[in-house]
C-alpha cells in the first residue's frame, strides 16, 4: 500500500541486502521445500480424479499409476497400456506391457510386497522370466472411458 511505511525500517533505507535480514540463506517460506521435476498429475491431466466417501469393496478394473515420467495403465492387474508423459500417444513396445502388477517395493528397500502399490512406492511387475521395478509412484488415478477405448488391442 502507498504510503505506509514499514516500522522494522528506517526511512532512506534501501532494499535488504542480499544474504541478510530474516531470509538469509536456509529460512524464509520456502526453506526446506523440493519441488518435482514433473507436477504430479491435476484433474486437468486426468478429469475422472475425484474425491469420494464409498468406503465398501473396490470394484473398478482399471488404474493408472503415475511415475515421475510414465504412466502404467492396468486392468485387473495386467499392465495394458505404458504412456510417456509428455507424448499423447501410447507405446506400442515396453517391458512392463503384458507384466502382472505382482506388488510394490517401498522406497529404500529392495523387497518386493505383496499388493497394491500407494502413492510413494514403486510398481513391481513380473512375469516367469523377468520384472520390473518402476520409479515410485505420485499418483493413482481412474482413467476416463474415453481413455480405456483408445488401449492398444491385446495380443
Amino acid at each position: 500500500m502507498a504510503g505506509t511505511a514499514n516500522p522494522k525500517r528506517s526511512e532512506g533505507q534501501g532494499p535488504r541486502a542480499k544474504g541478510q535480514g530474516p531470509r538469509a540463506k536456509g529460512q524464509g517460506p520456502r526453506a526446506g521445500v523440493r519441488y518435482l521435476a514433473h507436477p504430479p498429475p491435476t484433474g486437468d491431466d486426468f478429469p475422472m480424479i475425484q474425491r469420494t466417501k464409498y468406503e465398501g469393496a473396490e470394484r473398478r478394473v482399471h488404474h493408472v499409476y503415475v511415475t515421475r515420467n510414465t504412466e502404467y495403465h492396468v486392468r485387473r492387474g495386467v499392465c495394458v497400456a505404458v504412456k510417456q508423459r509428455n507424448q499423447k500417444e501410447f507405446l506400442q513396445e515396453h517391458g512392463a506391457l503384458r507384466m502382472h502388477l505382482e506388488g510394490h517395493v517401498k522406497v529404500g528397500t529392495l523387497l518386493p510386497m505383496p499388493g497394491t502399490p500407494k502413492i510413494g512406492a514403486r510398481i513391481y511387475f513380473a512375469t516367469e522370466e523377468s520384472d520390473i521395478l518402476t520409479s515410485p509412484v505420485i499418483a493413482i488415478v481412474r482413467p476416463p472411458k474415453t481413455v480405456v477405448a483408445t488401449y492398444p488391442p491385446e495380443k
